[in-house]
């Protein structure tokens, strides 16, 4: 009892005297935050706002087409711009926000090729086209979770669920005795769909007042139908359809993995201390893996949907 009471007098006295010590001006240095102490922010409540524009380009390895007496042609696929817009609530008195995202991007190419194909004694011109025509958008609805590491980098955790549509059509036309209109084409067509989760992991790092580099990696796991659609077509001289077969060569449920990574430079400017505006610009790559099929083949001959290219956008938080 003794030597508890002795360790309870202790114990006030110190606590009398660090009173009396900031009582009298006295002051308390905190220990300065380590770079490696991970903690979590005490937001206030507020939505934010966002927009990208994307500048991508297809990179897709399956869009060849063959011309009579050449190698096969590949249709190299240009620069083309999408968006996302993106709107958020954030909790107060937490680093959690839930989100939803909506990116949308589509795209149109077409390589030509000319050929001298012999007709017994007659030598004729034959001209060859091949054009890919995507038409992509996906919803998320996702939860994050801030932390911040140390004095400059900032991460956020994210889960939540992805709904992607996926429609791709590929095509190959000859005109067989140019300059007349006959011919024929075949449609190869993808159309896919899936629902499933998804995981982020964003980070900003603050190099020097506001300015800093930024990186986001995605994955989600889908999961929902894929069909595979032929059509051939063959034409009159004068341009106009003769013929039109349509072959469903598959239509079942698949899994569908995706991965999408980005690097870029970002700049938040604090208007006040609940309002704040962020800059970036970098580079976005996704990537939906066995997801096409430009064969005409019944869904054996799968390749990846790759796009990519650099992005901006601006960001209001409040």
């Amino acid at each position: 009892m003794t030597h508890l009471f002795k360790k309870t007098s202790l114990a006030l006295i110190i606590m009398g005297l660090s009173s009396a010590a900031f009582a009298n001006g006295g002051s308390f240095t905190a220990p300065a935050k380590s770079d490696f102490a991970v903690t979590v922010p005490n937001q206030a409540a507020g939505w934010h706002f966002g927009a990208n524009g994307l500048i991508f380009q297809l990179s897709n390895r399956d869009m060849s087409y063959p011309v009579p007496g050449n190698t096969a042609h590949e249709v190299q696929p240009s620069y083309q711009f999408g968006y996302d817009v993106n709107a958020g609530y954030h909790l107060a008195g937490t680093g959690s926000d839930i989100s939803a995202n909506f990116e949308y991007y589509n795209s149109s190419d077409t390589a030509a090729a000319e050929a001298f194909v012999n007709f017994g004694p007659v030598v004729l011109s034959q001209r060859y086209e091949a054009t890919n025509d995507l038409d992509y958008w996906a919803v998320d609805l996702m939860g994050h979770e801030a932390v911040d590491v140390g004095n400059h980098l900032d991460m956020k955790v994210g889960a939540g669920l992805r709904y992607a549509n996926i429609d791709n059509e590929f095509s190959i036309r000859n005109f067989t005795a140019r300059p007349s209109g006959r011919g024929n084409k075949i449609e190869n067509e993808t159309d896919a769909w899936g629902i499933g989760p998804r995981l982020t992991l964003d980070g900003f790092y603050d190099i020097c007042n506001g300015f800093g580099i930024e990186s986001g990696f995605g994955a989600s796991l889908l999961y929902g139908q894929t069909d595979y659609t032929r059509t051939d077509r063959t034409f009159n001289v004068d341009g106009s359809t003769a013929t039109v077969t349509k072959t469903k060569l598959d239509d079942s449920n698949h899994v569908i993995p995706e991965l999408d990574l980005k690097l870029g430079l970002g700049y938040n400017y604090k208007i006040s201390k609940t309002y704040s505006v962020n800059f970036h610009a970098g580079w976005k790559t996704t990537t939906y893996f066995d997801v096409l099929d430009n064969s005409g083949t019944a869904g054996t001959s799968t390749s990846n949907l790759s796009m990519s290219g650099p992005y901006f956008g601006i960001t209001a938080r409040g």
